[in-house]
């Protein structure tokens, strides 16, 4: 398979890394502060002994739960507005995707490093503002970034793995926070600060490889040659022309062949291009003719949607508004897929249980609910391995996944609440890995990875905005409200917590339901 052979070129593995990176940090940045609460907050901690001990930052910044939650909630604010912006700033500045990227690192690195030496609670809800910026920005870049490097056989596969950076990130930075060296009780007073160093250093390195290398002249990392296309004879990029590689010098379709050639080789491209052939499509003038745009899914007989080229015409080198995708006639349907997978996603009660797993199990769990947490990120990282074979169409495909996906997380969070509300401890531990495991290998991926393939070319950067802000309102509610609702019905379970799951299994049974029904196959023009 002439994919295959892209997937070993180092030089698109690279890339693929290179981006995937934001995708790590937007993970680390969601669970960065959890295990660290106790020591940051000063809960084991006198901050007078250590200050006499001549420790010059301060070891922990005194605050209560709720100020806590709303330094976390920092972070949920950024990332809703660098989603919602990113989309018009980037249209209007004519940035391509690696500028998106560089812009997400350099806003995760200043906040990290700014909560690493914080030492008021002001300080680290600017600095949590910061690392939320950026990974608005990298949720919303990242994904089509990927689609857009990718071979067609292997868009599905590679789109993946922006799900796998992220619950990596949340697994790492878990880990981290539960060393002993940094929250034991032999740690050193300020340790929980080298945490959020390994998030700056990460955006470093992108930095280095995507930023600085280039105006050394070494050309490491090629921009999108779908965005290139699009915005042929228009490569005015933060850094000027140095920033832009000898593949993209030479404009617009020409430089997206160049870049086709050099991250897939030469029998790849071959393939590609003839594929475009078949669809009346070139890759130097693809015309406004009635050729379809494929943007769901597949029919049985046709294929995926992302194993085809999207077709380029003049009328889609201007790009749809925010404002303007939703009364744009061809955007809507898709559109509307877009918001509701989205809010299936956050909807679902994933961060719930990643926010709040200790305190969910603590009454279930006493002595073993911190041990069970961190096994719960290593199962969202290990189930999302699967999806990167199954998510191609000839196999299992998008739309068994998401549904799979959504009904087995109704089914384990009615069983989750039972079991919590029985004091069951194996059941409750079984039934919330099993929770987590189902979304990992559909709703957690896929939503992100179908983003660019249900609207027309046109309206990607603004359909992928306005999802992904959504995406956030959802996750700061969920965040937000979880406890409040949990602490509501406890006259249903005699304060046990359980009864709360049930509501998470009606909305994943009723997402179930939706997909079913809507998510479908269609044609349609660009």
């Amino acid at each position: 398979m002439a994919g295959a052979d892209a997937a070993t070129r180092p030089v698109f593995g690279l890339l693929v890394a290179w981006i995937a990176i934001s995708a790590f940090n937007y993970g680390f940045g969601i669970s960065e502060l959890n295990p660290l609460q106790r020591v940051l907050s000063c809960s084991p901690i006198d901050p007078k002994a250590a200050a006499a001990a001549g420790i010059k930052l301060p070891p922990c910044v005194p605050m209560s739960d709720s100020e806590f939650g709303l330094i976390t909630a920092f972070f949920t604010l950024g990332g809703f507005l660098g989603s919602l912006f990113i989309s018009p700033v980037s249209s209007r500045l004519r940035w391509g995707r690696r500028a998106g990227v560089l812009l997400s690192a350099v806003l995760n690195a200043c906040g990290a490093a700014l909560l690493s030496v914080a030492a008021a609670q002001s300080t680290m809800s600017a600095a949590r503002f910061l690392q939320g910026l950026g990974a608005g920005i990298g949720v919303v870049v990242v994904p089509l970034y990927l689609n857009e490097i990718s071979p067609p056989t292997l868009q599905g596969s590679i789109g993946v793995l922006n799900q796998l950076g992220i619950v990596i990130g949340i697994m790492v930075a878990q880990a981290l926070g539960a060393l002993p060296s940094v929250t034991g009780p032999q740690a050193k007073a300020t340790a929980w600060r080298m945490v959020p160093l390994v998030s700056c250093a990460s955006s470093l390195f992108q930095l280095l490889l995507g930023g600085v290398l280039p105006l050394c002249g070494i050309r490491a990392i090629s921009e999108s040659p779908v965005w290139l296309e699009e915005n042929e004879g228009r490569r005015t990029q933060p850094g000027g022309a140095s920033a832009q590689s000898d593949a993209e010098e030479a404009g617009g379709s020409q430089a997206a062949h160049n870049v086709r050639k050099r991250l897939w080789g030469q029998r790849a491209l071959l393939d590609f291009d003839q594929a475009r052939r078949d669809h009346g499509e070139t890759a130097a003038a693809g015309g406004d003719s009635e050729q379809e745009q494929e943007g769901l899914l597949a029919s049985a007989e046709g294929g995926s949607a992302s194993t085809r080229p999207r077709r380029r015409g003049q009328d889609l080198t201007r790009q749809l508004s925010f404002f303007e995708i939703w009364s744009d006639k061809d955007t809507q349907r898709g559109l509307a897929l877009v918001v509701f997978t989205q809010l299936a996603q956050q909807l679902s009660g994933i961060n719930a249980v990643l926010y709040f797993s200790t305190g969910i199990l603590k009454k279930v769990l006493p002595a073993s609910a911190e041990l069970v947490g961190l096994g719960i990120t290593v199962i969202n990282a290990l189930m999302t391995f699967p999806p990167i074979y199954l998510i191609d169409e000839r196999r299992f495909g998008r739309r068994k996944l998401l549904l799979s996906s959504a009904g087995t997380m109704s089914a384990f969070a009615l069983l989750l609440g039972v079991s919590i509300n029985g004091s069951w401890r194996t059941m409750s531990a079984v039934a919330i890995v099993g929770f987590v495991a189902a979304f990992s290998v559909g709703l957690g991926p896929v939503p992100f990875l179908i983003l660019p393939e249900l609207v027309p070319t046109k309206a990607v950067s603004a359909a992928s905005s306005a999802g992904l802000s959504i995406n956030w309102i959802a996750n700061f509610a969920v965040g937000s409200l979880f406890l409040p609702i949990r602490s509501a019905l406890a006259n249903l379970d005699g304060g046990q917590g359980g009864s709360v799951f049930w509501i998470f299994a009606v909305v994943n049974a009723t997402s179930a339901v939706v997909i079913s029904r809507r998510y479908r196959y269609e044609a349609r023009s660009a």
